[in-house]
């Protein structure tokens, strides 16, 4: 798998075993998969079904409104387990990984 700066980077933010968001007790495990699109409709279905968008109103100059479009990774994670008994993608694995959830400005461990 060809190695990726942004993903080592969010790696190297995160810390080894996550120690930089993880809780006490808990220990994040890093995945990564590579899908092609094309190769794969139902992932391409539950990609565009996950796409969700918010707007801001940002200061340039004068007052604009901004579209910022993200990935609900709780609502892509439902939408491919949904397909897994789906005959496209034949027999389904014995376990299936989480997706990784995104964590925005954690509070510094021990507050």
């Amino acid at each position: 798998m060809p190695r990726v700066k942004a993903w080592d980077a969010i790696k190297a933010a995160l810390g080894s075993g996550g120690s930089v968001i993880a809780m006490k007790g808990q220990n994040v495990v890093y995945n990564r998969t590579v899908v092609q699109m094309h190769d794969c409709k139902l992932c391409l279905a539950a990609y565009a079904g996950a796409l969700r968008s918010h707007t801001s109103t940002v200061l340039r100059g004068n007052l604009k409104t901004q579209v910022h479009e993200y990935v609900d990774s709780k609502e892509l994670h439902a939408a491919l387990l949904g397909f897994l008994d789906k005959p496209e993608l034949g027999k389904p694995p014995s376990i299936l990984p989480p997706l990784p959830r995104h964590a925005y400005a954690a509070p510094p461990r021990g507050s």
